[in-house]
Parts: structure tokens; C-alpha cells; sequence
């Protein structure tokens, strides 16, 4: 993977961002860096270092701690779990289907059923789906999940999943050209045998606070911290045929999360779970007649696992059918309720509220993607009261 800086329009433009530095990418005076407050610690883009930067008083000596080419490795991993959820769907006994939300389709893992399903992935403790069809074109779907700064992304996060994101910042962001082995681990699976590898993405590293629920404020009491602060690596890219792209974010490592944020803070990826990771697959139906009849496809997998990402390198490309044949061997042999306590002995809430949060977001796109194109206002929420005193929008009373 080459982690050179590209600049397009998916680049950022602000002060804040190595693609705007000269010279060297990653050239900056002391006052370009843009920092955020962690205790006693700070993040920062580094004069050399191609990544996100902690920096540790009294002196401010600048530690790498995750390289973009460590972050794309990561993450990428986690692509795989995200194709195989699509070709598979949400089919078999052990999905539950929840309510339909904001005219999306919301389906949840079942720890306990049998029989084992022969496609069921015996690396996730946990999973969640959420899938909705929407009237617009692939770029404005893209354009809710993609974001270069903090602001646009801690008010597009509120909008989406409402009082339960406390505050989002973005913490690293760049653009980046995928090298052979980064297409093979993206490459897009599809039924004709004809896939599909994108030659570049974006990679970023957010900051997200969660609130709980009620109810699991009451299932925790005071045994565990209830709002979480999870670190995210995210990279998101558009295939060759700009028909389909994917967006996906996954918790970083715990040692890099800990040199950030207190390890209190990630309750939901405490003991045996590794990782949390969510996908966003988007696909695109072009028809004549403007945004209202083109379609895009959105279908987000969360899931929860014990394993690192490094250990799914090898369901992708051309090893992805062998993989599959050995996941199948796997399942057949298990029993399940061995299976079933394993999943809930391993699982907390926490992580499974955060699941939740994340891909029931996907009910909140359609409401996003209308105000943006009413102008692109911000997410400025109005007085209930005074709507419903003079039964009138605001505009109306002007």
C-alpha cells in the first residue's frame, strides 16, 4: 500500500490536514498541528510521521502510534465479514428480525439457536444488520459517511443517531493509492466471478462518545463506566465501475487505543473481544429522470469478535473460496450450544449497544441526505413550542 497523499476532492483542505502542508506531505510548523485534548495527553500530525501522533507533556515528545500503513492494513482486514454479510443476507435461524425503523430492515444475531447455520461465521461473537433503499444518488449516501473535519462529523454523527453520540472528532485523515496486496484485501466479490479491486480510498482515525441507554444504564448500575469512547479506523473507497462503495470502521487496537484514552473508556472491548467493526456496503442503481429515481442500496454489518483482523487476511481474493469451504467444515462439526454459550459468555451490552447505535443509524440517512439538499444547512433543532403555537415552518413566518 502506498500511503502517499493524494489530492481530489475527497482530500481535506483545512489547515489541519497533511495534504495541505508543502514541502515535504507532512511538513508543518508547531502551530499547523491540530491537537486534541486527552488528559494528560494530545493528538497531533507529526512532522515525520505518516499517521496519528501522540504527543506527552512536559516535553510534548511526539510517539507514533499508528501508522497509515498499519491503519489501512487494519482495517482492510475487516472487509471480508462485510462481503460475505451482503452475499448471505440476513437468512437462517439464527437472525432475529427487529422492527422496521425509518423504513429500514434491522435484524440482530440470536446467541442461542439450533441448528448451526452452515454460512454462520464461528469468528463473531455478535452481529447486527440494517439494510434501506434510498432515492439518491451514490455520492450523497457517501457524503453522510465521509468526513475531513471534526465539526461535520460530530454534527452529521448527532444527526444520525440522535442523544446517544455525545461528541465525535476527527483525528487523522488522509488519502492514500492501495497497492496489490491493499486491492486484493478489498477486492469485491461478485456472482458472475468478475470482481472488483479499488486503486484508492481514504483512511481516518475518529474519536466517537457514546451514551448509553436507559436500560442498560440500569442492566450496568455502577459496575462498569456507561458512556464509551472508542477510537475508530475507517477507510472508505469507490470501486471501478463507480456503481458501488464501501465504508468501514473498526475500533482500533486496544494498545493503540490505550495510549490515547484511559482503557476505562472502552469497557464495551473489554476481556476477550477484540474489536467492534461496522460496514457499510452502498450500492447504486443509475436510472434517466434525476436523483428521485436513482436508487442506492445501503446494507450495514456490525459485528463483534475475539480475533484480531490479522487473522482474516486470508478470506479475501483468491483464497476467499478455500475460506469459506474451511468455515463450513467448521460449522458442521460444532455443537450448538457449545456455540451459543461461548457467544454469550464473551459478549457484554456495552458492545452491543454500540452495534446498535451504529447501524440503526442507517434509518436517520434519508432525513440527512433531504435537509443537505435544502441547501446544506446545518443541524440546527428549533423550538417545538413555537412551531406549534403559530402552526407555521419558520420560513413561513418570515
Amino acid at each position: 500500500m502506498s500511503s502517499r497523499s493524494l489530492k481530489d476532492q475527497w482530500s481535506s483542505n483545512g489547515p489541519h490536514t497533511p495534504d495541505n502542508q508543502t514541502g515535504s506531505p507532512y511538513a508543518a510548523s508547531e502551530g499547523d498541528f491540530s491537537v486534541t485534548e486527552s488528559g494528560t495527553r494530545s493528538l497531533a500530525f507529526g512532522d515525520d510521521a505518516n499517521g496519528l501522533v501522540v504527543r506527552s507533556p512536559p516535553d510534548f515528545r511526539q510517539t507514533l502510534v499508528f501508522s497509515d500503513q498499519e491503519i489501512c492494513d487494519d482495517i482492510l482486514a475487516t472487509i471480508p465479514k462485510l462481503h460475505s454479510a451482503v452475499i448471505n443476507g440476513v437468512k437462517g435461524a439464527r437472525w432475529k428480525r427487529r422492527n422496521v425503523k425509518g423504513g429500514a430492515q434491522l435484524a440482530e444475531m440470536e446467541p442461542n439457536y439450533a441448528p448451526v447455520d452452515p454460512d454462520d461465521d464461528l469468528d463473531l461473537l455478535h452481529a447486527a444488520v440494517a439494510q434501506t433503499e434510498l432515492r439518491c444518488h451514490l455520492n450523497e449516501a457517501l457524503s453522510v459517511l465521509l468526513h475531513q473535519d471534526s465539526d461535520a462529523y460530530d454534527s452529521t454523527m448527532k444527526a444520525l443517531c440522535g442523544k446517544k453520540f455525545k461528541k465525535g472528532e476527527v483525528l487523522f485523515h488522509q488519502r492514500v493509492a492501495f497497492g496489490a496486496n491493499s486491492q486484493e484485501q478489498a477486492r469485491a466479490p461478485v456472482r458472475n466471478g468478475d470482481d472488483e479491486a479499488p486503486q484508492q480510498g481514504v483512511i481516518t482515525v475518529t474519536s466517537a462518545t457514546l451514551r448509553p441507554s436507559a436500560g442498560l444504564q440500569l442492566q450496568l448500575q455502577s459496575r462498569h463506566k456507561h458512556t464509551q469512547q472508542l477510537l475508530f479506523a475507517t477507510c472508505t473507497h469507490q470501486y471501478p465501475g463507480k456503481n458501488r462503495a464501501v465504508h468501514v470502521m473498526k475500533t482500533v487496537p486496544k494498545s493503540v487505543h490505550d495510549q490515547v484514552l484511559p482503557s476505562s473508556d472502552r469497557s464495551s472491548l473489554r476481556r476477550q473481544i477484540d474489536h467492534i467493526a461496522v460496514g457499510f456496503d452502498l450500492q447504486f442503481t443509475p436510472r434517466h429522470g434525476g436523483s428521485n429515481r436513482q436508487t442506492t442500496r445501503i446494507f450495514a454489518h456490525a459485528y463483534a469478535s475475539d480475533r484480531p483482523s490479522s487473522a482474516f487476511r486470508d478470506e479475501s481474493g483468491k483464497h476467499r473460496a478455500a475460506s469459506v469451504a474451511k468455515k463450513r467444515e467448521a460449522a458442521a462439526t460444532i455443537h450448538a450450544p457449545d456455540l451459543g454459550r461461548r457467544r454469550a459468555a464473551l459478549m457484554n451490552p456495552e458492545a452491543r449497544h454500540v452495534m446498535r447505535v451504529l447501524t440503526e443509524s442507517v434509518a436517520q440517512f434519508e432525513r440527512v441526505i433531504r435537509r443537505r439538499r435544502f441547501g446544506f444547512q446545518s443541524f440546527i433543532y428549533f423550538p417545538k413550542e413555537g412551531r406549534e403555537r403559530c402552526g407555521r415552518t419558520t420560513i413561513a413566518q418570515r
